[in-house]
């Protein structure tokens, strides 16, 4: 579910952008805190999501960590929950060891998965640095970049 403290623009747009209804509760959102896996700051700008995640991990190393999603989004998660912790739990539940795993990503919150994925491709889109933490770089999303990692690295098709 999705909850905010108050109904925005900015919130408006996130909805759209991931297809799901929120709920705007108002201080209650505070109580929900200890159950709640990510927070979601919504910036203004790049540069102010690089200085807001800067500020929270430096604040608040140990206890929980920020990784920038999209130019403008800072998530903060617990210190144990990562896209490579949620990776490992998935690869267990399907009895594949962590080396048997493809991740694709393009983000800076991509990128402990694709340090710990048995082989990792990134989106041309990405930045220089995640694109550093990748095996492979495919194309962008708008020219199927998915597709092609799948296709060249897991069926070994040229597409």
């Amino acid at each position: 579910k999705l909850y905010y403290e108050t109904y925005t623009d900015k919130t408006k747009g996130y909805e759209e952008g991931i297809n799901i209804k929120g709920y705007a509760i108002g201080e209650k959102v505070y109580e929900l805190v200890d159950r709640i896996p990510k927070i979601l700051i919504i910036t203004t700008s790049n540069e102010e999501s690089d200085e807001v995640a800067r500020l929270f991990n430096e604040k608040f190393s140990g206890q929980a960590h920020a990784a920038k999603s999209q130019f403008n989004y800072v998530e903060i998660m617990a210190p144990n929950i990562s896209k490579a912790s949620g990776l490992h739990h998935l690869a267990e539940k399907l009895g594949l060891g962590i080396d048997e795993v493809m991740a694709i990503g393009d983000a800076n919150n991509d990128v402990p998965m694709l340090k710990v994925a048995g082989f990792s491709a990134v989106m041309g889109s990405a930045k220089d640095d995640v694109k550093a933490c990748g095996d492979v770089v495919v194309g962008d999303c708008e020219h199927d970049g998915v597709a092609e990692a799948i296709y060249k690295y897991v069926l070994k098709k040229d597409i």
